[in-house]
């Protein structure tokens, strides 16, 4: 029970006047305590799942599309180009989240799963 709780559930100090950035909200300390020795279940933590893939694709083309477009009339390059520079920058952005929705639609849609090293290699 306290492995769905943790993975579901986050509780934060309000930060001190003078901090101002997220990363220095620390976990609530009786929450902390309440949970303590409960694992993480890995199903529940940060699932990102199929449908992300598709939100991505709906975002590129309702916003990225045209700033490919006007890159590659800027750059006077080649649209697959444009993509290929930009692919090739996100790829050595991805992390294990990216890599579980990646997985998750592609084995929805039958194709075979990829490990974070060889999604990161993979040339298209």
């Amino acid at each position: 029970m306290k492995g769905c709780l943790l993975s579901a559930i986050c509780f934060k100090k309000r930060p001190a006047k003078d901090e101002n950035h997220r990363s220095d909200i620390k976990d609530w300390d009786k929450w902390d305590a309440f949970l303590e020795g409960a694992g993480r279940i890995k199903k529940l933590s940060h699932a990102k799942s199929a449908p992300e893939i598709e939100k991505s694709k709906k975002w590129l083309m309702e916003e990225a599309a045209r700033a490919i477009a006007r890159l590659s009339l800027a750059l006077n390059m080649e649209p697959i180009d444009v993509y290929k520079m930009l692919s090739d920058a996100g790829k050595e952005r991805l992390n294990d989240g990216d890599i579980r929705s990646i997985n998750a639609y592609r084995r929805e849609h039958g194709f075979k799963t990829l490990t974070l090293a060889e999604a990161k290699e993979e040339k298209r």
